[in-house]
């Protein structure tokens, strides 16, 4: 049996799956965000690590495993000493302190900010280094390695120092620091950052993890893990690109025109076939490598599940009479419309605006009273970080869900 860890930005999530893909098992604990300013995002890499260990815990109950894979968010920053302890919290994908360090980036050469993948957005990885750098040398200073949050809970497990730690293409490129193109750490972005790159995680292959066949990272894992010691510990990938991966195996493949809308915390509509991005200057959107040695094009808000965290709180209400009360609601809901921007955006999706109401009703066509036909319909899935739903044909109609939740497995369909 095989063990998958997903570190998300609220929870962390653990299946445990036969030879046969059916799940045997299921765990999941809570994360807590630290907001010790405003626009700040943090966490504690050990409590990564204490949820990790009671999610194995729990599975180990329901029999043996051969190895445990670990996926996660991206974009965060987590600087590490030679024992692989973080010296100060992690900084998450949804923090804002590095703002004001767009023109580094923005100042590149428009060839290199293309292969970078994408538009700057504070909560990256460079940009965040590039800030700490600038405001907390010290720290820096003491840190041995760089480490994305799923490698760094994967050093954590194993107990290996950092310098053997490896990350993979899918994670790296969501970094501003990695030339998607040439697959391989940028001089100039890191430069950009103000870092060499000798403080960096070693790149490897971490599709391994998932079935490709590629050269895997193998560690054993401690005996903080229990009965999980000396099992295979796999690099995995970004979970985005997991998501992907597991989706295109539920559906048989992707075609061209194929559309993914994936929510959790934040929410991305992706194509998941997409060519690497070239030398004609930024783009306006995120193209990322995937797992599998290909690029899936992406654009991305950061207020999804996080939206409506924040109107479960105003109202004063549990997530289970939130939820009854939505399900409940005739469609339309009168007219009042939430744009849940309780946050600043990132690249094209920025609003300018923050928790917009409206009275005017969008306008939404009758269904017909039979489809047109579609040779060759393109196909739409909602998923989870971790959880496929059904395909369904774009456009066909659908019926009433429950809204997504930060962490949770509900969402509307697209």
């Amino acid at each position: 049996m095989y063990a998958g860890l997903d570190l998300g930005t609220s929870g962390l999530k653990a299946v445990l799956v036969g030879e046969d893909g059916a799940v045997a098992a299921e765990h999941e604990h809570r994360l807590a965000i630290a907001t010790a300013r405003p626009g700040w995002a943090e966490a504690d890499p050990a409590d990564w690590q204490n949820a990790a260990t009671a999610a194995l815990t729990a599975l180990s109950a329901s029999g043996p495993v051969t190895a445990v894979g670990v996926t996660g968010q991206m974009h965060g920053t987590v600087l590490v000493d030679d024992a692989g302890r973080a010296v100060r919290p992690a900084v998450l994908w949804p923090d804002r302190r590095a703002a004001g360090l767009e023109p580094r980036w923005t100042g590149l050469p428009d060839a290199l900010r293309a292969r970078l993948g994408g538009p700057f957005s504070p909560g990256l990885t460079g940009p965040v280094l590039a800030w700490l750098v600038e405001h907390e040398a010290d720290v820096v200073g003491r840190a041995a390695r760089l480490l994305l949050p799923k490698d760094a809970l994967r050093v954590l497990l194993a107990g290996t120092p950092p310098e053997a730690a490896v990350t993979d293409p899918s994670d790296a490129s969501g970094t501003l620091l990695w030339d998607i193109a040439a697959a391989r750490w940028s001089p100039a972005a890191l430069a950009a950052a103000g870092l060499a790159a000798a403080g960096l995680t070693a790149a490897g292959r971490g599709s391994a993890g998932l079935g490709a066949a590629l050269l895997p990272a193998v560690v054993p894992a401690t005996a903080d893990a229990g009965e999980w010691r000396g099992r295979r510990l796999v690099t995995g990938a970004g979970d985005t690109p997991a998501t992907l991966h597991a989706l295109a195996r539920a559906v048989g493949g992707w075609r061209a025109d194929d559309l993914v809308v994936n929510l959790g915390t934040g929410a991305q509509v992706i194509a998941p076939v997409a060519d690497a991005p070239g030398d004609d200057g930024p783009l306006d959107w995120h193209v990322y490598a995937d797992a599998d040695g290909g690029h899936y094009a992406m654009v991305a808000v950061l207020s999804a599940g996080l939206g409506l965290a924040w109107a479960q709180r105003r109202l004063r209400l549990s997530w289970e009479r939130f939820s009854a009360l939505a399900s409940a609601e005739v469609s339309g809901a009168a007219g009042v419309l939430f744009a849940p921007y309780v946050a600043p955006e990132r690249g094209s999706c920025d609003p300018q605006t923050v928790g917009k109401r409206a009275g005017t009703p969008p306008t939404a066509p009758a269904p017909p009273s039979s489809p047109a036909p579609q040779p060759r319909p393109s196909r739409s899935w909602c998923a989870t970080r971790s959880t496929p739903w059904a395909a369904r044909p774009a456009g066909s109609s659908s019926s009433a869900a429950a809204p997504a939740t930060a962490g949770s497995s509900s969402c509307w369909p697209t």
